[in-house]
């Protein structure tokens, strides 16, 4: 090759070079350009097949700008899968935790194995998913969680159950950040008799929005028709001023750390709430510890009404009685860190 460099123009050595640079390269090029007409995944209890050319095209490219790392033996619980391109070529695909396998190459990315995740993931756990589950199950509870109410569905209330997952719209979402259900916490349980899948929960978060649990954690928009089968069940009743679940009516809620310093929390409403949870009536000394002042103060506003919970190391005061709780002013500083 030496000799070829020596006795030809630059043009020559150019096109030389090119072709090195492709043989080299090709199955990175092989990605950028050939587009699968399908995908197959052959999961655990069903086979999914993906035929979004646009879906498709992104995960070849996403894996493209994967690193090329040795081949190397796939875990079991891999998502396994047939790239078809056409009648006579096909590509072996699996997936797990920051690898991709793909042909006899295997690629490393966290990031992007977590968005070829993303994709994958609204064919896995669509309606379809949701409404098998619950059909298939031999045992259905639900639960009201902030009211301590429990309730194992009849089997009129089972199909009941079925046909407003069948006629609500539940859609795939892609969405990051913690997510807490809205009073009365709301969650379905539905137990199946497979041993290797014991029970399917579903957290109807509001009305317009629910997630499940037995795949990862999955995030579904839908309409109010499964929040009002559920609270025909098992109703959301207010509660009384003195209880602190009265507090879930606000629309607001400030924290005061300082005479200067007052910031929005109303995104933690229902985390706030909960952590006041299981607290015994106690005495003011008892849960102060050698400073009065160090502690927060909330304060939730309802209908133009400020209602108070002074937060102390091992308590609070609410409407004017001392609850003990044991490290709540900590917790309250963690949930305030969580963006």
């Amino acid at each position: 090759m030496i000799e070829i460099f020596k006795f030809k123009g630059p043009i020559f050595k150019a096109i030389i070079l090119l072709v090195l640079l492709t043989l080299a390269v090709g199955s990175v090029l092989i990605l950028k350009d050939a587009t699968p007409q399908k995908l197959i995944l052959f999961l655990r209890d069903k086979t999914v097949e993906i035929e979004d050319s646009v879906d498709l095209a992104n995960i070849m490219k996403i894996i493209s700008t994967m690193e090329k790392k040795p081949s190397a033996e796939f875990h079991e619980y891999a998502d396994k899968g047939i790239f078809i391109y056409n009648k006579i070529k096909k590509q072996r695909f699996m997936l797990e935790d920051g690898f991709v396998h793909l042909g006899g190459e295997t690629y490393y990315g966290i990031y992007e194995a977590s968005c070829i995740r993303d994709i994958l993931n609204k064919y896995i756990y669509d309606k379809k998913f949701v409404v098998e589950k619950i059909q298939n199950s031999s045992r259905i509870l639900l639960k009201a969680e902030d009211l301590k109410q429990y309730v194992e569905l009849s089997d009129s209330q089972r199909s009941e159950l079925v046909k407003c997952l069948e006629s609500a719209f539940i859609e795939y979402e892609e969405i990051v950040g913690p997510k807490w259900g809205d009073y009365p916490d709301y969650v379905i349980e539905a137990y199946t008799q497979n041993p290797d899948n014991k029970k399917i929960v579903l957290c109807i978060l509001n009305p317009e929005m629910m997630l499940e649990t037995n795949g990862g954690f999955n995030v579904y928009v839908t309409d109010s028709h499964i929040w009002d089968f559920v609270s025909s069940i098992i109703p959301a009743t207010e509660s009384e001023e003195n209880d602190v679940r009265y507090l879930f009516k606000a629309d607001k809620v400030f924290v005061i750390e300082s005479e200067k310093y007052t910031k929005d929390y109303s995104y933690a409403k229902t985390i706030f709430i909960r952590s006041l949870y299981d607290a015994e009536p106690s005495k003011k000394e008892e849960i102060i510890n050698n400073n009065e002042n160090e502690k927060l103060i909330l304060k939730f506003t309802i209908n133009g009404d400020s209602k108070i919970v002074e937060v102390y190391e091992n308590g609070y005061i609410y409407n004017g009685i001392c609850y003990k709780k044991t490290g709540i002013l900590e917790q309250m500083k963690r949930i305030m860190s969580v963006p």
